[in-house]
Formats: structure tokens, sequence, C-alpha cells
């Protein structure tokens, strides 16, 4: 029956387009956003992303799509989606954007930032189980973010002496305030680990994800 349904969406061509905000926007796409989507592969493997969910959930294009960097209108275009392309669906946010995974190689990224997303409401169906899949705080557009391969200590003070504010898990992230030489700042309340506090990180054990060559330097 889904076969069927993606294959009539998709002889319908352009009437589908405006469905949702999952459609495929009226302004300018970039070059890069409309190549982006064929060097992926179909799905081939249950997903890998912190749970394993089988049989897995995927996502089937009913008319060609968005699909955004992070979960946000706000964000930059990954791609547009073809129509009848079915990709596994690892996560959702608690408003409802579906976290996909686009099948390329991210060399450093980790966690939530190997997704690409698409908003609730868009011409797409979900099929297998996909009712238990993660809910998981996408990170926010325009911001840079630290995020962690292995355990990372977050320190007081930009001192390994310093006493822990938190020891954050692979695959955490938080907001990147400021990068120096040797330490990184950040703001725990803006990531995953959700602390009203704010610390440092060795600069040798940060990877960066986002807009992060604007950002001041560190004044530990």
């Amino acid at each position: 029956m889904t076969a069927r349904l993606v294959l009539a969406c998709c002889l319908l061509g352009g009437s589908l387009v405006a469905c949702g905000p999952g459609a495929a926007p009226t302004g300018t796409v970039s070059p890069a956003a409309q190549t982006a989507m064929p060097a992926m592969r179909a799905p081939t493997a249950t997903p890998t992303w912190q749970v394993t969910i089988d049989p897995p959930c995927e996502l089937a294009a009913e008319s060609e799509i968005t699909a955004w960097e992070r979960p946000g209108l706000e964000a930059e275009v990954f791609a547009l989606v073809p129509c009848g392309m079915r990709v596994y669906v690892e996560a959702r946010t608690s408003d409802g954007w579906i976290g996909f995974d686009p099948g390329m190689a991210q060399a450093g990224n980790v966690g939530v930032f190997r997704l690409r997303w698409v908003p609730p409401g868009g011409c797409y169906a979900l099929v297998g189980v996909c009712d238990d899949l993660p809910v998981v705080q996408g990170p926010a557009a325009g911001v840079c973010f630290l995020m962690c391969t292995a355990e990372t200590p977050v320190y007081r003070e930009a001192d390994v002496l310093s006493p822990w504010v938190a020891m954050l898990q692979a695959a955490d992230y938080a907001r990147v305030l400021a990068v120096g030489e040797e330490w990184v700042q950040v703001d725990l309340g803006a990531g995953s680990a959700g602390l009203d506090e704010s610390g440092w990180v060795q600069r040798q054990l940060a990877s960066f994800n986002g807009p992060c060559h604007d950002l001041p330097a560190a004044k530990p």
C-alpha cells in the first residue's frame, strides 16, 4: 500500500510540492543542496546511532521534500530529497522534527550531528516501527557546538586541578562561548546536558560543529 501511495504521489509531480513545511522551498536552493542527495545511498542496514531500531523505521518521500541541517526552518538547507527515496529514521524532537541518516561519510560528526531533518507535516510517510523513536533535543541553528566523542570533563576553571562542573558523555554537546589555544569555554545550558552552568574543556578534547569561525578568543 505504501509503495503504491509513493508512486502515485510521484506521478502527481509538482501538485504536492507545497503540501506542508517539508516541501521544497520556493526560494533558490544552493548548488550544494541540489547535488547532495544523489550521493546518498539507499538504506541497507539497521540504524547505528545510539540505539538500534529493529525492525527499522523509514521515511518515504511522497514528493520532493526539503531536508535541513538542523531541526528548524531557520537552519541551512541540506538537500532536496527526491520523490520515492527512502531513508532510515533514527530520532525525533519533541516538536515533531524527524531525524534521518543521510547515508554519507561524515568525518568527525557524532550523535545528533550525524542526522538531517525534516519538519512535521511534510510530504512523506513513516514506514515500519516508528512509535518508539528516541526523542532528542536537536541542536539549534546558527550555533557553534562542542561535540563529545568520548567522556569529556568540564572544569569550573581553565585548570585540570579545578573541580568538575560536569562529565559529558560520548555524543553529548554544549554551546561554545569562546575558543583559545588550550581551552574552550562552553555553556552547558545550551546543549544536551541542560545544566545552568558554564565551564571549560581542554582544546585537545574538543570537536566542533556549526559556525565556529567568528568566536571570541577564550580568556581563562
